[in-house]
């Protein structure tokens, strides 16, 4: 019991300390500790092989794309190119709308394989100005971006090229596209629920006077139109970014996760060109932008090797041991379990 107590205990302490303002890094180790301790484990063999196995596992798989999808968001910043999409976009569906604009702009993102941290990198820049000119409160900036990428971009939508889509079907023996119209059916109610919710939250916020502004230290730059590149130079890195990664799955067989790598490559490449003469200085760009996509990445896999530590005790054992041994319905057994798991391990 003391074991499964210092789970709970350290996802509470988890909450806490990212609630008072704790780097991800000191909460995941304080959490990780707890667990330790609980569970009887040998301190310096946890520390040593699960949370830092499980941590540095995640930053080699992630490396290169945290670090691209840094850069291609920056470089979209910088060049103004994001605010061009920005002002396309508002002219075309209005200000009421700029919600809509970065909700489908995450899903198409998320249909063309790119995962949803990277998204999150290549669409702030976007939304921050969608935002600023709609006057929208930026607190509500993460849900807008993610909300899509983390649901029906990841699992409900048929043929999402996500690892949490192909990995049961690889287990299965289905398909990408398995369940479809379930999927579809899912989706739209997902899509449309969140929509109406966001849209009343942005309601609230406004009857409270609350409006848009940076956070401490960020420039959001808001050039007029003609200042911006052309309306096709905006969007063309992003619609090679899409392409490319379809058709490297496709034609190349390529896995997802090389794929999205080469292709945000590439679209860094070309939006380093097409916007050579509007960039000040690229390598400070560049250099800038990479240590701020390795800082979210270490914050990211920190939490993974909490997890790390988590699924090496005993409590965890237990615990998966008892939900499997239910005489629950399969499927309710299997989403208990899942949300048990997810919950406990912070992933």
């Amino acid at each position: 019991m003391l074991g499964i107590a210092g789970l709970v205990l350290a996802v509470a302490a988890i909450v806490a300390l990212i609630w008072r303002g704790w780097h991800m890094v000191v909460v995941s180790l304080v959490a990780s500790l707890i667990v330790i301790l609980t569970n009887g484990m040998d301190v310096l063999s946890a520390i040593n092989s699960n949370y830092m196995g499980d941590m540095a596992a995640f930053v080699g798989s992630w490396f290169l794309l945290f670090a691209l999808g840094s850069v291609f968001g920056r470089v979209m910043g910088d060049s103004g190119a994001s605010a061009g999409i920005a002002g396309s976009m508002l002219r075309l569906v209005g200000e009421k709308h700029a919600l809509l604009v970065i909700m489908v702009t995450g899903l198409v993102l998320s249909y063309g394989g790119i995962s949803a941290f990277i998204i999150a990198f290549s669409v702030y820049p976007i939304a921050a100005e969608l935002f600023e000119r709609a006057d929208i409160p930026k607190k509500l900036i993460v849900a807008a971006i993610m909300v899509c990428p983390a649901t029906l971009g990841m699992v409900m939508m048929p043929g999402i090229p996500s690892t949490q889509n192909l990995i049961p079907a690889s287990f299965l023996g289905t398909d990408a596209y398995a369940g479809a119209a379930l999927g579809v059916i899912c989706s739209v109610v997902m899509f449309a629920l969140s929509y109406i919710y966001l849209q009343w939250e942005i309601g609230r916020c406004r009857r409270r006077g609350e409006h848009f502004a940076p956070s401490p230290g960020e420039t959001l730059s808001r050039p007029d139109d003609a200042d911006t590149p052309p309306v096709w130079a905006c969007f063309a890195p992003i619609v090679l970014l899409v392409v490319l990664v379809f058709v490297l799955q496709r034609a190349a067989s390529m896995s997802a996760t090389d794929a999205v790598t080469v292709s945000m490559l590439a679209s860094v490449v070309a939006a380093c060109l097409l916007y050579r003469g509007r960039l000040a200085d690229v390598r400070r760009a560049i250099g800038e932008s990479c240590t701020s996509g390795l800082s979210s990445l270490v914050s990211v896999a920190a939490i993974m090797g909490f997890g790390g530590v988590v699924v090496a005790s005993p409590a965890y054992q237990d615990i998966i041991e008892a939900l499997m041994s239910t005489s629950l319905n399969p499927l309710w057994q299997g989403y208990v379990t899942i949300f048990a798991i997810a919950g406990i391990t912070g992933s």
